[in-house]
């Protein structure tokens, strides 16, 4: 029985030590959350396409998506998952997020023509938003969570996503004078201050500041006709000759495709960046959480049709 003690006693203290664990920490006194490698060895994909052949590489991570930033809880048409993959070189970090999404919604704020004779239309503004991803980072220089905003309008059409930082109860925009989207929207009256150069021929969702003119042209063309529509943004692509540079706001880089019910988005920004960034070029990891919007625009005000996952360590 003696021999016994000393074995006994080495269990005795082992168990302990598991059990340890149970307050769901870690020994370093973090949450004990799920982790997920960031990929140092495929290098950077070329950024051509959001199904760049390199991401056949990298293993993807299902996480679930069971919750919301608040009540209620995740909206029903979402699966209980989506999948996230990373890359990460000596000076970038790129995230792939693939979500299910039956529709892509890029409708937002559109005017529909009614008064073919007077040139009257509606604006359609309840209901009509756009999809939305956001990558949020904990450690924001100020406080909070540094968030990457990918939006189908109003920044995946610029291959951008905006910089913003959450507190945990408001947004913040990071500094950057410059905006990729406008509202087509009068300062009075029922007509949107700008068409696309085609006219009554137009028949997209997407309208670009290169491509829009005056709606005080609209009596040279016969053919509108009730139930025609007309964006209700315009889109500048032209980031690279902003005099200002893209700022924090805009150094985001993006791609998205968007097949058979489902959207694929890739992000990438240095490691390094602004001032209002979140410095990852030392870190050996960081906190993370995924949140995906279906046709809903506020972040803070809450509603079914958006989804977060659980905080989950990105080992960098």
């Amino acid at each position: 029985m003696r021999k016994l003690i000393p074995f006994i006693m080495v269990l005795f203290f082992a168990l302990c030590l598991a059990c340890g664990d149970d307050d769901g920490t870690d020994s370093n006194g973090e949450p004990t959350l799920t982790s997920v490698n960031a990929d140092t060895t495929v290098g950077a994909p070329p950024f051509v396409s959001a199904n760049d052949a390199v991401w056949n590489q990298v293993t993807p991570t299902a996480l679930n998506v069971a919750k919301n930033i608040g009540p209620p809880a995740k909206g029903a048409g979402f699966a209980d998952s989506l999948s996230f993959q990373a890359i990460k070189t000596d000076s970038m970090l790129y995230i792939r997020v693939v979500w299910n999404d039956a529709d892509q919604t890029l409708w937002r704020d559109h005017w529909s023509l009614y008064d073919t004779v007077n040139f009257n239309w509606t604006r359609n503004v309840d209901g009509f938003d756009e999809d939305q991803l956001f990558v949020m980072f904990e450690g924001a220089p100020g406080g909070g969570w540094d968030t990457w905003n990918w939006r189908s309008l109003t920044t995946g059409q610029a291959d951008r996503a905006e910089g913003i930082t959450y507190d945990g109860g408001a947004i913040t925009l990071d500094t950057g004078i410059n905006v990729i989207a406008s509202e087509n929207k009068p300062d009075a009256g029922t007509r949107p201050p700008w068409i696309h150069k085609d006219m009554s021929a137009f028949d997209g969702w997407v309208l670009y500041k290169e491509d829009r003119i005056s709606s005080s042209n609209w009596m040279q063309d016969p053919d509108w006709d009730s139930g025609m529509t007309v964006p209700g943004w315009y889109i500048d692509t032209a980031i690279s000759s902003w005099t200002a540079g893209p700022q924090s706001r805009w150094d985001i880089t993006a791609l998205y495709a968007h097949s058979a019910g489902e959207y694929t988005v890739v992000l990438a920004r240095p490691l390094t960046s602004f001032g209002e960034d979140l410095d990852m070029s030392t870190l050996e990891r960081v906190k993370v959480k995924i949140g995906v919007f279906d046709n809903q625009v506020s972040f803070t005000t809450g509603g079914t049709y958006r989804a977060f996952t659980e905080p989950f360590w990105l080992v960098l």
